[in-house]
């Protein structure tokens, strides 16, 4: 069978177009195929952005925390330290009074040991003053009582 050049044409023609059909069809799966893997990469990579968005959110919101704690901490330890240094005021007050507390017990105990001591005297002169007065009181009696006559015995001289 012999072709005219014109149908040998159309049929190279034909042939070249089935050709290129061909090729645009492979184009078009692997076309195809290269949009299903690009969607799912936008998708796995829109799911990533959210995810990264959602752990700088926690960063932040950490990185926050942290600091609040830390300005915390600082405020806690200048607490903490103040109170130590009032404690050791207090200490040392308290040292300081309950030295005085002995002193003053110390003293205490002297006046009342001295003061004991005097009771003692008191109690030793008490009785020879009471004599003393008493027998004062006799002789002024005694000085006051009339003498046989009627008359007021004569006042003694007192030495000067």
């Amino acid at each position: 069978m012999s072709m005219n050049p014109l149908e040998e044409q159309i049929l190279k023609v034909f042939r070249l177009t089935e050709e290129q059909l061909q090729s645009v069809r492979q184009a078009a799966a692997w076309a195809r195929e290269v949009e299903a893997r690009l969607g799912e990469e936008q998708k796995r990579s829109s799911q990533l952005e959210e995810q990264l968005q959602a752990f700088r959110e926690a960063a932040g919101q950490a990185a926050t925390r942290v600091k609040d704690l830390e300005a915390q901490l600082v405020e806690e330890q200048k607490r903490s330290s103040q109170l130590e240094e009032q404690l050791q005021a207090f200490r040392e007050a308290a040292g300081q009074a309950a030295a005085r507390v002995r002193d003053l017990e110390g003293r205490v105990a002297e006046e009342e040991r001295r003061s004991a001591q005097l009771v003692v005297r008191v109690a030793e002169l008490e009785h020879p003053a009471a004599c003393a007065e008493k027998l004062a009181q006799v002789l002024a009696e005694i000085i006051c009582l009339p003498t046989k006559r009627g008359e007021a015995s004569p006042s003694p001289e007192r030495p000067s």
